[in-house]
Parts: C-alpha cells; structure tokens; sequence
C-alpha cells in the first residue's frame, strides 16, 4: 500500500460527503445537438469518480441553487457554461471553505477568476505529445494529499492558461521540461482545467478529484482507502 495511503488512513472517518456535477441542461436545452456531449461530460467525470468509490450526485445547472451545496465538498464543471447567478452561488460556498474544479468552462469571466486562473486562447500542441498527460507539480501536491503524480489524456487541443496573483499552476502538459505549459491553475479556491476529462487513466483522474474534495475532510477517502487495502 502506498505511503500515502497509510497515512490518509489515520484520519479517515466513515462518513462521506457528496461531490456534486453541475450538468449543462441549459446548452443541451438550447442546442438539441449538443446533448451527446453534454451526456459524455458528465459520464466522464462519473466514471473517475466511481473508480475511487467517491460518492457523488448530478445536478442540472438550471435547479441548482443553494439547498443543493448542502453537505456538498466539491463542486465540478464539466464544459458547463457557468452563468452569472451559478457564480454567485458559488462565491459564498468557496468561502465557507468549498472547493470547485471548472474544465474548460464558458460563460462567465469571473468564474475563472475565482479560481485563481487566466484563461486565454485555444491552441493546439506545441510539440507532438505534449498534450498527452498532465504531471501534477510541486504546488499542487502541498495542497492537496493523495494526489497521483500525472494522468494521461489525448487533447487535440487546450486552453491557454496561467496563475493569477495569489494562485498557483497545479498542473503541466507534457514531459519536455523546457517547454511545459500550464495545464491547471488555481487557488485556495479549487482549480480550473484546461481541457475536458475523458475516461483514460481513470483512476488517477479519480484521485485528482478526490483530493479536493477530502481536503478538509479526509474521512472522504475512507471507501477508496478500504479499496487500497482489498487489493
């Protein structure tokens, strides 16, 4: 068993909180055309989620509201255009201590923000494979325990990103050391994504949300620490 997982361990706890997906009902709403990927986004997130046994829930961007971040750790954002009056929700739960993970989200420029991130251009790779994983840096693993230390993903392409004052980059593309663009950026807030999550590397995917969440609640690791020692 990794040492780090011992050591999560010690301060596990049985109860769980929920992580809560913010489904884009309203650009599937708007854009018949667009459910297939709307579907796939947040089957995407799920299956990570379910691959470290995180309990989580699925809410539609146009119900959510504050009764529904009760309990709630993590907030993720798979692609969904976060409006004006989601950003509002989600400025009080942050200071309350809640964490939230945006992928690659529109809407609005204050979300990012509030996240610590500067968010820029599309672009494509700057040399072949550099968009095939993320390495976790330094940064990122002092924040949060339990961390892997790189995922894989095939992007065709990512957001620009980089860290506002006050926040860190907590991920890179690639492995070139002379050229490794930042990936995730964010604060004490949560983190925003430069790309949308796909299925590969699962597991690691998992861990990568998991740790936000259990950040001020290690108990939350508790069914994946119970996996650890099964295998």
């Amino acid at each position: 068993m990794p040492r780090w997982c011992a050591v999560l361990c010690l301060a596990a706890s049985v109860q769980a909180q929920p992580i809560l997906i913010v489904r884009a009902d309203s650009q599937a709403r708007a854009q018949p055309d667009a459910l297939p990927v709307v579907d796939a986004r947040v089957r995407n997130v799920s299956v990570c989620l379910e691959a470290v046994k995180a309990e989580y829930r699925v809410v539609s961007d146009e119900a959510i509201g504050a009764s529904s971040l009760a309990g709630v750790r993590l907030v993720v954002l798979p692609g969904t255009p976060v409006s004006e009056a989601l950003t509002d929700l989600l400025i009080p739960f942050v200071a309350q201590g809640g964490q939230v993970a945006a992928f690659r989200t529109t809407g609005s420029a204050r979300l990012p923000s509030l996240l610590g991130a500067r968010v820029g251009a599309e672009r494509g790779p700057d040399y072949p494979g550099e968009l095939s994983g993320i390495e976790l840096t330094d940064g990122a693993h002092a924040r949060y325990a339990g961390l892997p230390g790189r995922f894989a993903e095939q992007a065709p392409a990512r957001q620009s990103l980089s860290a506002l004052a006050g926040a860190v980059v907590l991920g890179r593309w690639g492995r070139d050391p002379l050229e490794r663009r930042a990936a995730v950026a964010g604060n004490a807030n949560g983190c925003y994504v430069g790309d949308l999550f796909s299925t590969a590397d699962r597991a690691a995917k998992g861990r990568f949300l998991l740790a936000l969440a259990a950040r001020d609640d290690p108990g939350l690791w508790q069914p994946y620490l119970s996996l650890c020692y099964a295998e």
